[in-house]
């Protein structure tokens, strides 16, 4: 069953409710019309504020430190004028590196670094690679890059961000070290 399908009901049982109260009510016709005007705002507000719940990809701020689940990439359609997407399944990090949130999905703008990036991330999870992600700093990591004087490394940090696009870097997750396990026979012997 549809789970919007009772909330749907609950609405239109509330719009009926308060009609059928405004009919019989004795007040003046403009605080009628304000209250039906009212309620008529708040369904509006509440569908755009149920959104998240419904499962749509969120623009949000994505976690600092994540498990990418899976990486889907919309391009852009010029036939169409759709900008394109891509959208990022995570999974929030604990401080001991360990999944600790269901999947959600996240939309960033696309652009032709961030679908590098994502395809890169994309081919490694097709391999069966376990990712872990972070946003990028965009921190400039080679020597020659710091010897520039400020002003450069501000317009390449901007540049980096592409007007405040999120970056990100994804690095395998290692196969976990477990301990020894003794051997059958000394476990015989015990």
């Amino acid at each position: 069953m549809n789970a919007s399908i009772p909330l749907i009901t609950g609405y239109i049982l509330i719009a009926v409710l308060l009609l059928m109260s405004l009919i019989w009510a004795g007040y003046r016709t403009r605080y009628k019309i304000a209250s039906i005007i009212l309620v008529s705002c708040f369904y509006i507000a509440t569908f755009k504020g149920i959104e998240d719940l419904m499962g749509w990809p969120t623009t949000a701020i994505t976690p600092e430190e994540f498990r990418t689940v899976w990486i889907s990439i919309e391009e852009p359609d010029k036939q169409s004028q759709t900008p394109g997407a891509i959208y990022y399944w995570l999974r929030e990090l604990d401080n001991a590196g360990i999944p600790r949130q269901a999947p959600r999905a996240y939309r960033v703008d696309w652009s032709v670094q961030t679908a590098m990036i994502a395809q890169a991330a994309l081919t490694r999870l097709e391999q069966g690679e376990i990712l872990n992600g972070r946003q990028s700093r965009n921190i400039l990591k080679n020597e020659e890059a710091n010897n520039k004087n400020q002003q450069s490394i501000g317009a390449s940090a901007r540049a980096g961000n592409q007007q405040g696009r999120p970056t990100f870097e994804f690095t395998a997750v290692s196969s976990p070290t477990l301990p020894l396990k003794p051997s059958p026979e000394s476990q015989l012997r015990d």
